[in-house]
């Protein structure tokens, strides 16, 4: 899939006016596409062999998750002025920019690119396409490429990073493990992450130097339900790795669920067969003041008819539900797809659903 985005500047620029002085004309910069897939892995025999590229930069080894900028500048050489018509980015690693939209004839056209190499480890390459058009309409591509080899000098541990089950109020603690890859002693200067209800505590002796240190990170279940993800950021003296970035996942749940979880499936329905299933509600947590305020059939489609279905809840026990669904009628069609909506007391998650379906079994 390709994404496009327009590249936020707006440069004043001098055109040529026939009949009249040059005047100032508003720059509108062209679109830059990016290909939606990671960087290509290079092969190590490949990292020295120059390739037919406008300009090429090779990082050499860097740390794991480093930040790469590199400012390439082509000089026009031709006798004609271009105009930058489009820039493409050759993966989602990679953020080129234009500083100017055309270049005079011995004048340079500055490209800056940025690389993320986060989740990107060995060795990698890309680039970024800057295609140029002139006055007669004649375009001219050039290509401008970054290759890397990603080197963890500080392991962590575990790998991935996931800490789940976090529900509404509580809190979870995960111990993080950093090590020197080399047994060189380093310190851990200080530990952040901009997510909210994640903290990373740094013990006491994280300043003193060491070839491995233990770190706690902890999250609270303050967001709403769903995964999400954080990135963690830790600063060392290690001179080859001064900063260490950390992607963890996280998965919040809401203080109440259903059971069985996921769908509801009747399965083959026969023709006169009347069946029913019953789906438990109730909190994830004992002790929850939790009550249930109604359940009602919600169709996939605005005209699905869903009176062959009846939907009707009763407690259980103190703070548990059962709701029933029952089929009353023959279906109409030869399936059935609606989902079950129950809506709750609760704050945070009032509403949830969980889909309901089934297949007349003897409907061609």
């Amino acid at each position: 899939m390709i994404q496009r985005a327009l590249l936020a500047a707006a440069i004043t620029v001098a055109a040529a006016t026939p009949g009249c002085e040059r005047q100032a004309e508003p720059y509108v910069a062209p679109a830059v596409t990016t290909e939606d897939h990671a960087p290509e892995l290079l092969d190590a025999a490949a990292v020295s062999v120059a390739g037919e590229f406008t300009g090429r930069r090779d990082f050499g080894e860097v740390a794991t998750g480093a930040v790469l900028e590199h400012a390439f500048r082509w000089t026009n050489e031709t006798a004609v002025e271009w105009r930058v018509q489009r820039v493409h980015a050759g993966c989602r690693c990679v953020a080129p920019t234009v500083a100017v939209d055309r270049v005079a004839p011995g004048g340079s056209l500055p490209i800056a690119l940025r690389v993320d190499t986060l989740g990107y480890d060995g060795a990698r390459r890309s680039h970024a396409d800057v295609e140029l058009i002139d006055a007669a309409g004649s375009t001219r591509t050039g290509r401008f490429a970054v290759t890397w080899r990603t080197v963890e000098y500080i392991l962590s541990s575990p790998r991935p990073l996931r800490i789940t089950d976090i529900g509404p109020g509580e809190v979870k603690a995960l111990a993080l493990a950093l090590k020197s890859r080399d047994a060189t002693p380093f310190r851990v200067l200080a530990a952040r992450t901009s997510a909210v209800g994640v903290a990373i505590d740094l013990p006491a002796g994280a300043a003193a130097a060491a070839i491995d240190h233990s770190l706690t990170v902890t999250v609270r279940g303050v967001t709403p339900p769903g995964r999400s993800g954080a990135l963690l950021e830790i600063e060392t003296d290690e001179p080859r790795q001064a900063r260490l970035r950390l992607p963890i996942e996280l998965e919040f749940t809401p203080a109440w669920g259903f059971a069985p979880a996921g769908s509801v499936s009747f399965g083959k329905v026969a023709a006169g067969e009347r069946p029913s299933r019953t789906v438990q509600v109730a909190p994830r947590r004992p002790g929850a003041d939790f009550a249930l305020d109604k359940a009602t059939l919600v169709p996939k489609r605005v005209d699905e008819p869903l009176d062959f279905l009846t939907v009707a809840a009763a407690a259980t026990d103190p703070g548990r539900f059962e709701v029933r669904i029952a089929v009353v009628a023959d279906p109409p069609r030869s399936h059935f797809f609606c989902d079950l909506e129950v809506t709750t007391n609760d704050p945070v998650t009032p509403t949830q659903r969980v889909a309901v379906f089934g297949v007349l079994a003897d409907r061609r």
